[in-house]
């Protein structure tokens, strides 16, 4: 073995050695996030409405969470948000994930800019005429207005995506608006105790 090849073992060593690191930050992170999901289900889970809130805490957490720690970029945490949300869509719509996939790619092409996000949602929405569809529409413009606004950091995205969520949820009365601010509020003190 030449010295070289003693620098290149070590160097491999250290990188087996941070990846370890980076693995086991993760898990725990991850831990942390599941024990929160399941203590707040056990706790606000009977209420009608709110399982599917809690559920979309954990998710969201999970997800920020990893574009923390991975260091992504808008336009990989956009596509991991968008991508559970069009999963989400098409497992309860009569509709083909194809055409929820092909929504969002139309939307790719836009520059971005909010008067653009505005203008291609509003043409979409003429075109796409079925709920489901129009759910994915109203939400992809949502996410990308949100990520182009530059004032915001990554919490304060995930904040209004939460609260525009909750919105969603209690426009009708059920659930009500109060109990999921007690929800969230609850997450997030057993994310930080």
């Amino acid at each position: 073995m030449s010295f070289n090849d003693f620098e290149v073992f070590d160097a491999q060593k250290q990188s087996k050695s941070e990846n370890a690191d980076f693995y086991i930050r993760r898990e725990k992170a991850m831990e942390k996030i599941e024990l929160a999901y399941a203590k707040v289900k056990e706790q606000f889970g009977k209420y009608e409405g709110c399982a599917d809130f809690i559920e979309y805490l954990r998710t969201m957490e999970k997800i920020f969470t990893e574009a923390r720690m991975k260091n992504w970029d808008v336009k990989a945490c956009e596509d991991e948000l968008i991508g559970v949300k069009i999963t989400l869509i098409a497992n309860e719509s009569k509709l083909p994930r194809g055409i929820f996939d092909s929504i969002y790619e139309d939307f790719k092409f836009t520059n971005r800019k909010i008067n653009n996000i505005s203008k291609i949602a509003e043409l979409m929405l003429g075109k796409y005429k079925d709920p489901d569809e129009q759910e994915l529409i109203n939400y992809i413009q949502y996410i990308f207005t949100n990520f182009e606004d530059k004032t915001k950091n990554s919490d304060e995205i995930k904040a209004a995506l939460i609260r525009a969520r909750m919105r969603v949820l209690s426009a009708d009365g059920n659930p009500e608006l109060m109990n999921l601010e007690k929800i969230y509020q609850e997450f997030n003190r057993r994310l930080k105790g």
